[in-house]
């Protein structure tokens, strides 16, 4: 499926795409829980349908240290017993801070002090930050129907964090004897690291990606406001 709208050759959205790669390491950089960063930019990109964030941020997420329970309940957060309770308060507010249409009060008091008893007002900031920001990702990559792409050359994860992705998106135990997933679920074999985009590709780098992300260029850790891959 190919985008709408070309990121890479749009000057003005390659521009734009530029300015919210820098906000955006603002908050990566900020003393907000890299855990909960990390669930509130997957839950959010579930909500909003971005099969491309989602992808992403399970990938970092599990490259990060996440479990496969964790991840596999964040979806059905409210019936899990996996999370804490700031991560709970957390992943209230970016529910309720993503479907702003589906609620005439907007984000309830009940979950903003929820929210204000786990964080001070810098993670708190930075959260609302983060809402707002991981939707329009994910808004931006839905409208051009962005679609996840392997490059051309592969960029190899380190044996370690392909081994971590792979153990969490494979089944294990007595189930272990099916057949591996396929299609676009699958991530990869530990043998065989699954192929990143990233400085080395053939074509430029893609604008639309979070930074901090397993998927970021080099070149982003500047903070200089430049894309990343």
């Amino acid at each position: 499926m190919e985008p709408r709208l070309n990121f890479y050759a749009n000057p003005l959205a390659a521009r734009f795409a530029r300015y919210i790669n820098s906000a955006g390491k603002v908050v990566t950089d900020s003393t907000l829980p890299a855990a909960a960063q990390e669930l509130v930019k997957l839950r959010a990109s579930q909500i909003n349908g971005c099969g491309f964030c989602t992808d992403m941020h399970f990938k970092d997420a599990v490259a990060a240290g996440e479990t496969a329970v964790r991840l596999n309940m964040v979806a059905a957060w409210r019936e899990a017993t996996v999370f804490t309770e700031a991560e709970r308060a957390a992943l209230e507010l970016t529910e309720q801070g993503t479907r702003i249409a589906d609620a005439a009060g907007g984000v309830t008091d009940e979950a903003w002090e929820a929210a204000a008893k786990h964080y001070d007002e810098e993670q708190l900031a930075a959260l609302v930050a983060l809402i707002a920001l991981i939707n329009t990702y994910n808004r931006m990559n839905v409208i051009v129907r962005q679609a996840r792409r392997l490059p051309a050359r592969p960029v190899r994860l380190t044996a370690a964090v392909a081994g971590r992705i792979a153990s969490v998106t494979r089944p294990s135990g007595p189930d272990r004897v099916g057949p591996r997933p396929s299609g676009p679920d699958r991530v990869g074999h530990p043998a065989r690291p699954p192929a990143l985009p990233g400085p080395d590709r053939a074509g430029p780098a893609h604008p639309l990606v979070m930074p901090g992300s397993l998927y970021e260029s080099p070149l982003a850790r500047g903070g200089d406001g430049c894309l990343f891959s």
